[in-house]
């Protein structure tokens, strides 16, 4: 029916059944559905995942299964943290918590070769220009959309043009980081994370040349004074 009434693709939201792998032969039973699915259709079948479905075991039965599309993430069911604030602009479901698990879904799903549509935590155009480095080959926007309205569309999207505007050089390897000393507000989250000491010694020394191009510093950088560029 659905087919018929044009749809793209048709999207499975697993996650609104309660603790699906504990069920008996799950995962017969999971593979047999998706490729009776996949049969049948001649539209793409992508399944909808939630932390429920640990990334690396969901994604040998989704194989083995023939899936080549998978949407995330999704928070139905997932526990509350502690201390998640539930209000406000950041709300994204569980804001950057979410978007945590957002990241190791994507880099896991679309390196098994996955077709990835990724959301959860998406406030802005940083979450979701990463998720494309990642792998992320659509963008998924929902709470940011509710809150804000549909003009929160265009304007992530016209930042994420400039955002990526070096995303020709790869996420690692032939980029490396320059400083826009006129636009650094001061705020010391380049200084403050735990990942890459090159940044400390370009900040004090001017000297970039051990940067591997990650751009964790840029994307940290509040004020957009350190930009990723491709090398010469």
């Amino acid at each position: 029916m659905m087919e018929k009434a044009g749809v793209h693709g048709i999207q499975l939201d697993f996650f609104y059944f309660p603790e699906l792998m504990a069920e008996n032969k799950f995962n017969e039973r999971f593979v047999t559905l998706l490729k009776t699915l996949i049969s049948e259709c001649s539209v793409p079948i992508m399944p909808k995942l939630s932390r429920n479905f640990p990334e690396i075991y969901i994604s040998k039965l989704l194989k083995k299964a023939g899936v080549k599309y998978v949407s995330l993430l999704d928070s139905i069911k997932v526990p509350k943290p502690e201390g998640a604030d539930l209000t406000g602009k950041s709300l994204s479901v569980f804001g950057n918590w979410m978007f945590n698990l957002t990241r190791q879904y994507t880099y896991v799903l679309s390196n098994e070769g996955f077709q990835v549509c990724a959301g959860g935590g998406v406030v802005s155009e940083k979450e979701a220009s990463e998720l494309i480095r990642l792998g992320a080959n659509t963008i998924h926007l929902a709470t940011e959309v509710l809150l804000n309205g549909y003009k929160r569309f265009s304007a992530i999207e016209s930042k994420l043009e400039e955002n990526l505007s070096y995303k020709e050089a790869g996420y690692s390897g032939n980029r490396i980081i320059t400083f826009n000393a006129e636009k650094c507000i001061g705020c010391g989250k380049c200084m403050e994370q735990s990942f890459c000491n090159v940044i400390k010694t370009f900040m004090a020394t001017g000297d970039n040349t051990s940067c591997e191009g990650c751009g964790l510093c840029s994307q940290l950088c509040e004020g957009g004074a350190l930009k990723m560029l491709k090398k010469e």
